[in-house]
């Protein structure tokens, strides 16, 4: 027994031992754990460190360039590219191949200094002819803030004052209409017929409005025919122009289609604005997000009582909020895509293009009843999901509409923020992230000012004069002659996986992209 016990014994002695044992490694590797933490919180710390130490001089470039120079651009258009280059030699940029000595670079080889005067009056280079150079008001693109033209207020229940609505732009000249608008019984109800779809194929009868006397005469049929509900639809080119401007508008009443040639009409639209300001008639738009500020900045038409079948859509929890969905849901029809990024400043405009623009308002007053039903249908549930609402799903929608009516335009002001959001979105496709070297933001902003200078110069969207992949790419090697810029080009194909077009203007204007890329090296030397 004596001898049992003192195995026992033993063999307790053996747990404890073991267990201490464990808890000593445990404690070790728990220790191991804390010290790996702080050496990775020091890490971050002297990232975010290094973060603080740049963001001033990010923050600088923008306020000396985009700031002071672009704000003459319209003016002096010399005068904003000479502070741009002269900015961009002050503050330097990491070299492509920094294991070479500085004298063995011959950075300035294929360098020049271009003016503004060269870069605007630098051969236009596309089949389609520019529509802005017919513009009555050409457009500004200057970081002024933007001054809207509307000097009458057509269905107004308040007091037009045009100089006070000028120095508060931001206020929507129609809010009092739109926030005391009272919606008809018919709004607010089931569609007494509901009618069946008219096949677009099956029906000429539509209009192609290019000239005055056609666009008078859709005016009067607008007038004449008692309309109370219009659906809209836009279409805008945003590559070709550093603001964009519209191109065409489809109108669509319950027995006709008509397509708007807004840019040879442009200076006279403005006359159809009374019948977006109607109250009494329901403007029945699809993603009305930009378009209700398109129509602001080009024709100064603001948008009273709207329905947007894509907050309904949202509304309703559809799989999908897109007009091809609803077309095919409630139509049957599958939209051809490939019109989605067609340019509509060409003229004339092939056929397919026009059925594809009719085909956006034709059916969209036959969805909207559709739609009406399931909301009004679906108002019980919605009420019990959201008890604190007033139980309609479709006062839901129309409040939403109407807070999209309620935006203005505005230009974009470009800060440095943009710089650090365009390497957080598009960056991880090269492996830069916001913790990269300091003075890769110095390089990153620099070329981010010279392509928005340019851009504003050419009228042309910073995505068509260099993509932001492209920037980035750019940035990150800092080629100062043709062939490292060619090289680069060729390391973004690989890295993507996929052919990466060589912008023109950059190739066209690399001597300008040299001369800001050698000065910011030159400085860092």
């Amino acid at each position: 027994e004596k001898s049992k016990s003192n195995l026992v014994s033993s063999k307790k002695r053996e747990i404890v031992a073991m267990r201490k044992l464990g808890f000593l490694e445990a404690a070790k590797e728990e220790k191991e754990k804390e010290e790996e933490l702080k050496r990775q919180e020091a890490l971050v710390q002297r990232k975010a460190q290094e973060l603080l130490e740049v963001r001033p001089l990010v923050e600088s470039i923008f306020t000396a360039i985009v700031g002071d120079v672009v704000e003459n651009l319209s003016t002096s258009e010399a005068q904003a590219l000479v502070h741009a280059e002269s900015y961009s030699h002050s503050h330097p940029s990491p070299s492509v191949r920094e294991s070479e000595p500085a004298a063995e670079k011959d950075i300035w080889k294929e360098a020049e200094h271009l003016s503004p005067a060269y870069i605007r009056d630098l051969e236009y280079q596309d089949p389609i002819p520019r529509p802005q150079r017919s513009f009555a008001d050409p457009p500004d693109n200057s970081d002024r803030p933007f001054v809207p033209r509307l000097r009458e207020k057509p269905h107004a229940i308040s007091p037009f004052d045009s100089e006070a609505y000028i120095k508060q732009a931001w206020i929507s000249p129609y809010q009092s209409e739109i926030q005391q608008l009272k919606y008809g019984k018919e709004q607010l109800s089931r569609p007494s017929v509901l009618r069946p779809f008219k096949n677009m194929d099956e029906t000429e009868n539509w209009t192609f409005v290019d000239t005055i006397e056609s666009l008078q005469a859709m005016i009067i049929r607008l007038s004449s025919v008692n309309v109370t509900e219009l659906a809209v639809d836009l279409e805008n080119n945003s590559y070709r122009s550093y603001q964009g401007f519209l191109c065409l508008m489809q109108l669509s009443t319950r027995e006709e289609d008509f397509i708007v040639d807004v840019i040879k009409l442009r200076e006279h639209i403005p006359h159809i604005a009374r019948f977006f300001a109607d109250p009494s008639i329901v403007k029945v738009f699809h993603g009305a997000d930009n378009d209700i500020l398109w129509l602001q900045r080009d024709f100064d038409i603001y948008v009273v009582n709207m329905f947007d079948t894509g907050q309904a859509a949202r509304a309703l929890k559809y799989e999908s909020y897109s007009l091809a969905y609803l077309l095919e849901r409630f139509v049957n029809i599958k939209v051809d895509k490939s019109h989605q990024t067609a340019d509509w400043r060409q003229r004339p405009i092939p056929k397919e293009m026009l059925r594809y623009a009719r085909q956006d308002t034709h059916y969209l007053l036959s969805i909207y009843d559709r739609i009406l039903i399931e909301l009004l249908d679906n108002s019980a549930q919605h009420y019990e999901m959201f008890p604190s609402e007033s139980g309609q799903l479709l006062t839901y929608v129309l409040s939403r509409s109407a807070q999209l009516c309620l935006r203005t335009y505005t230009k974009e002001v470009v800060t440095q923020q943009h710089v650090i959001d365009m390497i957080r979105r598009d960056g991880w496709r090269l492996g830069i992230d916001t913790n990269s070297d300091p003075q890769y933001f110095r390089a990153a902003a620099s070329l981010y000012v010279w392509r928005d200078s340019v851009a504003r110069i050419r009228d042309e969207s910073t995505e068509y004069v260099m993509p932001n992949i492209a920037l980035l790419a750019v940035a990150k090697h800092c080629p100062t002659n043709t062939e490292d810029l060619q090289g680069v080009f060729h390391w973004l194909s690989r890295c993507l996986g996929m052919r990466v077009k060589f912008p023109p203007l950059v190739y066209s204007l690399r001597s300008s992209l040299f001369y800001t890329i050698a000065s910011c090296i030159e400085s860092q030397i």
